[in-house]
């Protein structure tokens, strides 16, 4: 993923400080319709030389921000400066990816708000890039790297950058979902054994919800499914080859039966195989979900076979077929909802 960095050293933290105070001097002379080709260079080189610096694992987080902050600001002078080949050289000369590369080689060793700085520049600069090739080959780039991070399970950290990227860059249709889960089919991650039984939303769905189980991604990894969540609500937006809505409400058969949103059982299926996740989704996935709808919070809890608890020792509990954690994932369904001002516990 590396690329090649000219005439690179390493830039002082003083020095990046005080080039974040004066970063209109570093433009000077670059913002009229002029073209100086000495001037051009010298911008070039100054975005390899903090490029470099910034992607160095050894500085410590307060010297990586420093070096974001001002590739941050002078991208964003580049891509409105009257001289097109400013803006050009963002994409032509790989500022884009090798930002990207930093953003998720560097996420852990960096400040966090310095990180959703990063993201957020990408995804702007991204968004307002106006050549449809250019756009789909950066957008092919981040979605490769992103894809196998959170799809090979093996490194919790860069999953970590992943699941914060592709949760900024979907709710903000820098990736537009369409796009997301095409390219998922077209890299071949559908094509897994646990995919293959599985809708294109519902593999994606599956591969974040893996990663709530692990403390360490639990966070991202709830916002990136409610991102997701949120999105295949939209009628515009739902699935190709799912036939029920993720997000939708009730829908009654004509037996009376409730039909769950289909995030229901990848949820309760990866709490059944990662019962200790219980407290992860709780906290970082249940209260964001809950409160996006409703109607299919409420269709959960009668997936959950709510109603036939309720019937208390009757013969309508004789035949429940509901599993322990699946009656655990009930309870703090029901907490969390009751926290949230969802439901009301009436006394008898």
């Amino acid at each position: 993923m590396s690329t090649g960095y000219a005439d690179s050293a390493l830039i002082p933290e003083t020095e990046l400080r005080r080039m974040a105070r004066d970063v209109a001097n570093l433009m000077s002379g670059k913002e009229s319709k002029d073209q100086d080709t000495d001037s051009i260079k010298l911008v070039r080189a100054t975005l390899d030389r903090l490029l470099y610096t910034a992607r160095l694992p050894e500085i410590e987080a307060a010297h990586r921000a420093a070096a974001c902050n001002v590739i941050c600001a002078l991208i964003e002078r580049c891509l409105v400066s009257p001289q097109e080949v400013l803006g050009r050289m963002i994409w032509d000369g790989l500022v884009w990816e090798r930002l990207f590369e930093v953003f998720l080689t560097q996420h852990e060793n960096a400040k966090a708000k310095s990180m959703r700085q990063v993201l957020m520049v990408l995804s702007d600069a991204l968004l307002k890039l106006s050549e449809p090739n250019i756009k789909v080959r950066l957008q092919q780039h981040a979605l490769k790297y992103i894809l196998y991070a959170i799809h090979a399970q093996d490194n919790p950290l860069q999953a970590k950058a992943a699941l914060h990227a592709i949760s900024c860059f979907m709710s903000k249709n820098t990736l537009p979902l369409q796009f997301v889960l095409s390219t998922e089919t077209r890299l071949g991650y559908t094509g897994t054994p646990l995919a293959r039984s599985l809708s294109d939303t519902q593999s994606l769905l599956r591969a974040l919800l893996h990663w709530v189980t692990y403390s360490e991604t639990s966070p991202a990894a709830g916002q990136a499914v409610c991102s997701l969540v949120a999105l295949l609500s939209r009628p515009e937006d739902t699935a190709p080859h799912d036939d029920r809505p993720i997000s939708g409400g009730v829908l009654d058969t004509q037996d009376g039966s409730v039909v769950a949103p289909s995030w229901a059982d990848p949820i309760i299926k990866t709490i059944s195989e990662h019962p200790a996740s219980m407290d992860a989704f709780r906290n970082h996935v249940f209260p964001n979900l809950f409160k996006q709808d409703i109607q299919s919070y409420l269709a959960f809890l009668q997936h959950l076979r709510l109603r036939e608890h309720l019937c208390g020792p009757t013969p309508c509990t004789n035949s429940l077929s509901i599993t322990g954690g699946e009656f655990a994932t009930l309870l703090s369904s029901l907490q969390v909802g009751k926290d949230l001002g969802l439901v009301q516990e009436i006394g008898l």
